[in-house]
């Protein structure tokens, strides 16, 4: 499967469509954010002015790496999973042996349908893993921006500088 190397490409082969005469697109449309960042701005609701205010996953968004955008943990259980997994193999299996006869059906299953092993899950992950590892991303993404951010700081210092009371 996935000819292409994406689902649309490979939906476009499987009909028997050129993928030359289209383009696709490589970036995600509707890109989210990992979910430590998401668990850390959850805590800290004062940051959003009420529940439909995005700015700051947008800005978010765009400003950290390509990697934290779309990297995500494991959100259920092993057990949750196994349980969800088998309330719709038969159907999933006659799926791909109907429509997937000539692939390795049951190396799609496994590979595609069911759990993997030893993935970091976001129920096994202790309050202050998931708060690490939200800081540890904004450091990396921070490090990997190779001090863009400082460039401006001089010019913009004096309009974004809060007065420092002495002691």
């Amino acid at each position: 499967m996935l000819a292409g190397g994406n689902p649309a490409q490979d939906c476009f082969n499987l009909l028997g469509l050129s993928r030359k005469e289209y383009r696709f697109e490589s970036e995600a449309r509707n890109p989210s954010l990992d979910v430590s960042i998401l668990h850390v701005l959850s805590k800290n609701r004062y940051l959003f002015s009420d529940v439909h205010d995005n700015r700051l996953m947008l800005a978010l968004t765009r400003a950290l790496p390509k990697e934290f955008r779309s990297t995500n943990i494991e959100m259920l259980s092993p057990e949750d999973e196994g349980r969800i997994e088998g309330c719709f193999r038969g159907e999933n299996r006659w799926l791909l042996s109907t429509y997937c006869s000539d692939a390795d059906a049951d190396g799609i299953y496994r590979t595609h349908f069911m759990s993997s092993k030893g993935e970091v899950r976001y129920s096994d992950m202790t309050e202050s893993q998931r708060i690490c590892r939200c800081v540890g991303i904004i450091l990396e993404s921070i490090a990997s921006s190779g001090g863009e951010s400082d460039r401006g700081k001089n010019r913009n210092q004096e309009h974004d500088s809060v007065p420092v009371e002495q002691e």
